[in-house]
């Protein structure tokens, strides 16, 4: 499959808007604390700095999952995750069910270096003939998050739901899912912090 697609194909295919769907579902065991809640080093929440990211390139934020959000937060659309399913498909399919004609951008809240230009380089591969924008930071390492799922996506991710496949890594196998490797200076964007030791290492190597 190619990065490009002919001007007369984008010319008939109605291309959805693309909004962003951040996860705050997780149980953050391994950090012992809600990590949309921790602070970044510019002052504010891993969320908030998420939202400013994704605001920046998407018109619309919405939250999935039952995690606590700072006051400044409260305005944005916050979406149960849906019932029986787990994992980050459970807040994506929340959004594609309460926006079924709107493609996503998935991300979580615990990824510190996300950043706008990241985005913009995923969503490059949009195209009439991609249903879903994977990065991989190396071969073979598939990144759900951080990635694009387009509208027309929903119903095979429906199916999947419904037989219990609620992983990500197996989309590659399906139709007109992608997964480009990431740039070498972007790959930061999608180091995720999981644990305190992790987020000691990540912010000592920011100071």
């Amino acid at each position: 499959m190619t990065h490009d697609s002919s001007w007369n194909r984008r010319a008939v295919w109605p291309q959805a808007p693309v909004w962003s769907c951040i996860l705050i579902g997780g149980k953050s065991r391994r950090m012992q604390c809600p990590k949309q809640l921790l602070p970044s080093s510019g002052g504010v929440t891993w969320l908030e700095r998420t939202v400013a990211v994704a605001v920046s390139v998407t018109p619309k934020v919405v939250l999935a999952g039952d995690g606590v959000v700072a006051s400044s937060l409260t305005h944005l659309p916050h979406l149960p995750d849906v019932p029986d399913v787990e994992g980050p498909l459970a807040g994506l399919l929340a959004a594609m069910r309460w926006a079924p004609r709107v493609s996503w951008l998935l991300l979580a809240c615990d990824l510190p270096e996300l950043t706008s230009e990241a985005l913009r380089w995923v969503m490059s591969y949009r195209s009439p003939a991609i249903r879903a924008v994977l990065p991989s930071i190396k071969p073979n390492m598939v990144e759900p998050l951080a990635a694009l799922y387009e509208w027309h996506l929903h119903p095979l991710l429906e199916s999947r739901a419904a037989s219990g496949i609620w992983g990500f890594q197996s989309l590659p196998e399906e139709y007109d899912v992608i997964t480009p490797l990431s740039p070498q200076h972007l790959l930061p964007a999608w180091n995720n912090v999981n644990t305190p030791h992790e987020k000691q290492d990540y912010e000592r190597a920011v100071l």
